[in-house]
Protein backbone atom coordinates (compact mmCIF):
# COMPACT_ATOMS: atom_id res chain seq x y z
CA UNK A 1 0.00 0.00 0.00
CA UNK A 2 2.42 2.90 1.53
CA UNK A 3 4.59 1.71 -2.13
CA UNK A 4 1.96 2.15 -4.61
CA UNK A 5 0.79 5.87 -2.49
CA UNK A 6 4.61 6.30 -2.40
CA UNK A 7 5.19 6.19 -6.40
CA UNK A 8 1.68 8.35 -6.77
CA UNK A 9 3.52 11.05 -4.68
CA UNK A 10 6.87 11.16 -6.47
CA UNK A 11 4.75 10.66 -9.95
CA UNK A 12 2.68 13.79 -8.69
CA UNK A 13 6.04 16.01 -7.29
CA UNK A 14 7.93 14.85 -10.92
CA UNK A 15 5.04 16.82 -12.42
CA UNK A 16 4.89 19.57 -10.39
CA UNK A 17 8.61 20.57 -10.18
CA UNK A 18 8.34 20.30 -14.26
CA UNK A 19 5.78 22.67 -14.10
CA UNK A 20 7.41 25.47 -11.66
CA UNK A 21 10.77 24.75 -13.96
CA UNK A 22 8.86 26.68 -16.60
CA UNK A 23 7.21 28.91 -13.99
CA UNK A 24 10.66 29.80 -12.00
CA UNK A 25 12.26 29.26 -9.16
CA UNK A 26 10.12 31.16 -6.68
CA UNK A 27 6.91 28.43 -7.99
CA UNK A 28 9.25 25.75 -7.07
CA UNK A 29 10.40 26.54 -3.76
CA UNK A 30 6.94 28.01 -2.41
CA UNK A 31 5.54 24.17 -4.02
CA UNK A 32 8.28 21.77 -2.91
CA UNK A 33 8.24 23.39 0.66
CA UNK A 34 4.19 23.23 0.86
CA UNK A 35 4.22 19.72 -0.59
CA UNK A 36 6.87 18.33 1.57
CA UNK A 37 5.60 19.88 4.37
CA UNK A 38 2.04 18.48 4.18
CA UNK A 39 3.46 14.81 3.21
CA UNK A 40 4.97 15.38 7.22
CA UNK A 41 1.54 15.92 8.22
CA UNK A 42 -0.33 13.21 6.77
CA UNK A 43 2.59 10.85 8.06
CA UNK A 44 2.27 12.44 11.12
CA UNK A 45 -1.86 11.89 11.42
CA UNK A 46 -1.15 8.51 10.12
CA UNK A 47 1.30 7.38 12.90
CA UNK A 48 -0.41 8.89 15.44
CA UNK A 49 -3.96 7.25 14.51
CA UNK A 50 -2.26 4.03 14.21
CA UNK A 51 -0.52 4.02 16.98
CA UNK A 52 -3.62 4.99 19.10
CA UNK A 53 -6.04 1.89 16.77
CA UNK A 54 -2.38 -0.48 18.02
CA UNK A 55 -2.89 0.58 21.85
CA UNK A 56 -6.41 0.26 21.90
CA UNK A 57 -6.41 -3.84 20.56
CA UNK A 58 -3.25 -4.24 23.27
CA UNK A 59 -5.24 -2.75 25.82
CA UNK A 60 -7.06 -6.05 26.17
CA UNK A 61 -10.12 -4.22 27.13
CA UNK A 62 -11.50 -5.62 23.59
CA UNK A 63 -10.88 -10.11 24.62
CA UNK A 64 -13.60 -10.99 26.10
CA UNK A 65 -16.50 -9.21 23.95
CA UNK A 66 -18.84 -11.41 22.35
CA UNK A 67 -20.38 -11.08 19.02
CA UNK A 68 -23.51 -9.52 20.54
CA UNK A 69 -21.47 -7.12 22.57
CA UNK A 70 -21.63 -3.43 22.13
CA UNK A 71 -17.99 -2.16 21.45
CA UNK A 72 -16.72 0.46 23.86
CA UNK A 73 -16.24 3.89 23.22
CA UNK A 74 -12.36 5.67 23.02
CA UNK A 75 -12.26 8.14 26.14
CA UNK A 76 -12.24 11.74 24.71
CA UNK A 77 -9.32 12.58 26.56
CA UNK A 78 -7.23 9.86 24.45
CA UNK A 79 -9.04 11.06 21.27
CA UNK A 80 -7.75 14.29 21.96
CA UNK A 81 -3.77 13.03 22.55
CA UNK A 82 -4.08 11.45 19.19
CA UNK A 83 -5.93 14.38 17.38
CA UNK A 84 -3.35 16.64 19.00
CA UNK A 85 -0.13 14.89 18.52
CA UNK A 86 3.04 16.33 18.80
CA UNK A 87 4.54 15.67 15.02
CA UNK A 88 1.40 16.65 13.95
CA UNK A 89 1.44 20.31 15.79
CA UNK A 90 5.53 20.48 14.78
CA UNK A 91 3.87 19.82 10.59
CA UNK A 92 1.17 22.57 11.47
CA UNK A 93 4.24 24.53 12.80
CA UNK A 94 6.66 24.29 10.15
CA UNK A 95 3.69 25.22 7.73
CA UNK A 96 3.10 28.26 9.64
CA UNK A 97 6.43 29.64 10.18
CA UNK A 98 7.40 28.59 5.87
CA UNK A 99 4.57 30.55 4.92
CA UNK A 100 5.22 33.32 7.33
CA UNK A 101 9.15 33.24 6.18
CA UNK A 102 8.37 32.87 2.75
CA UNK A 103 6.12 36.04 2.95
CA UNK A 104 8.89 38.09 4.61
CA UNK A 105 11.56 37.76 2.43
CA UNK A 106 9.21 38.37 -0.64
CA UNK A 107 9.56 34.86 -1.86
CA UNK A 108 5.94 33.81 -0.95
CA UNK A 109 3.53 32.84 -4.27
CA UNK A 110 0.35 31.64 -2.87
CA UNK A 111 -0.92 29.70 -6.02
CA UNK A 112 2.17 27.64 -6.10
CA UNK A 113 2.39 26.92 -2.18
CA UNK A 114 -1.22 26.06 -2.46
CA UNK A 115 -0.65 23.50 -5.19
CA UNK A 116 2.01 22.30 -3.29
CA UNK A 117 -0.18 21.82 -0.59
CA UNK A 118 -3.48 20.82 -2.90
CA UNK A 119 -1.13 17.48 -4.20
CA UNK A 120 -1.36 15.37 -1.15
CA UNK A 121 -4.86 15.53 -0.66
CA UNK A 122 -5.16 14.54 -4.74
CA UNK A 123 -2.54 11.51 -4.42
CA UNK A 124 -4.76 10.17 -1.83
CA UNK A 125 -7.78 10.23 -4.04
CA UNK A 126 -6.08 9.05 -6.87
CA UNK A 127 -4.56 5.85 -4.68
CA UNK A 128 -8.28 5.53 -3.81
CA UNK A 129 -9.59 5.36 -6.91
CA UNK A 130 -7.26 3.18 -8.48
CA UNK A 131 -5.98 1.06 -5.83
CA UNK A 132 -7.60 0.67 -3.12
CA UNK A 133 -9.74 -2.36 -3.57
CA UNK A 134 -11.81 -2.56 -0.16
Amino acid sequence: MELKLFKIYALLDCILILVCIMMGRNWLLNSQISFFISIFIAYASFKSYKNRIENEIYSGKYDDLGEDDEVQKIGAKASAITFFSPLKILGYLFLGGSFYLLAKYAFLNVAAFSIGIALMPLGAIIYGIFFDKS
